[in-house]
């Protein structure tokens, strides 16, 4: 994300970045040397019930899951993004989405969002620069992500689902 953001001076932009871990000195270094420091913001520490906060101020969340084969389960020989649960609180609350195409972000996300193969970041940076230059397109994938977030991700669109589900099995 922050090499395709460093692709993109001289459009007005700001990255920002919650939370805090093992890479966070590593990604002071890379903004400065990517030249993009001044427009990256890093908050250290958010409670989760203030999260929404901060989501409300953006025009766009931006989720570059990438598969990583240093972990290994019962299953599965590496990790793919599983859900991508901080698209759906972006979706509801009307921002725009993307995010790669890594696990079930494409499912999430549908056709309510912008899809990129991960670790493409010309693709990525050719993502953001088409909201950045069509905010028509943004404002109608914001609009789009908050339909799907209240039809299919809300308790009680689950709950609906789950009793569809219960139906069925009783059916068959």
């Amino acid at each position: 994300l922050g090499k395709a953001l460093a692709n993109l001076q001289g459009k007005p932009w700001k990255w920002l970045l919650l939370g805090r871990g093992p890479l966070e000195s590593i990604l002071k270094e890379k903004v400065v040397e990517w030249g993009i420091k001044d427009q990256t913001i890093f908050v250290e520490s958010v409670p989760h019930d203030q999260v929404p906060r901060y989501i409300n101020l953006m025009s766009t969340l931006v989720l570059p899951s990438e598969t990583t084969y240093k972990f290994k389960t019962l299953t599965a020989a590496g990790w793919k993004e599983q859900f991508g649960h901080v698209l759906i609180e972006a979706m509801a609350s009307k921002v725009a989405v993307v995010g790669s195409n890594s696990g079930e972000i494409p499912h999430v996300i549908a056709d309510s969002g912008l899809v990129f193969p991960e670790g493409d970041e010309s693709a990525l940076c050719d993502r953001l620069s088409s909201l950045m230059e069509q905010p028509e397109l943004a404002q109608n994938l914001a609009k789009l992500g908050y339909e799907r977030a209240m039809e299919r991700y809300t308790n009680q669109a689950l709950a609906r689902e789950q009793l569809n589900f219960y139906k069925q099995l009783l059916e068959s």
